[in-house]
């Protein structure tokens, strides 16, 4: 048996991955493909396929996971619409009144 088709222990799957990195999904496109990123103050430093596992991220968005998640026209928090619709007022909120605003829409909707 080669190595290409020995089964592999999480153990040697660790090993393959670099020291202080972390496995996880590409956010990209959703198909969740796994990839590897080293995470430094809770931001990722860099992201790359982990191609040896069976549903690596082989694409060339993967390693574009990075400046999606720290584009600064990303939202990582609900807006609430302050002015009428396409003037481009809004107000940050936090996501309980979010939630408890769309569950109350939602309701109304049911009823």
């Amino acid at each position: 048996m080669n190595d290409s088709t020995r089964p592999q222990t999480p153990e040697s799957k660790r090993a393959m991955r670099e020291e202080g990195s972390q496995p996880g999904a590409c956010p990209i496109c959703g198909m969740g493909c796994f990839v590897e990123a080293k995470v430094e103050d809770e931001k990722p430093d860099w992201v790359k396929p982990l191609k040896n596992l069976p549903h690596p991220a082989d694409c060339p968005r993967a390693g574009q996971a990075r400046d999606y998640h720290m584009h600064p026209d990303r939202l990582n928090y609900p807006l609430k619409r302050t002015g009428a619709r396409g003037e481009g007022n809004w107000e940050r909120i936090s996501w309980e009144q979010a939630l408890d605003e769309i569950a109350a829409k939602l309701a109304n909707i049911k009823t």
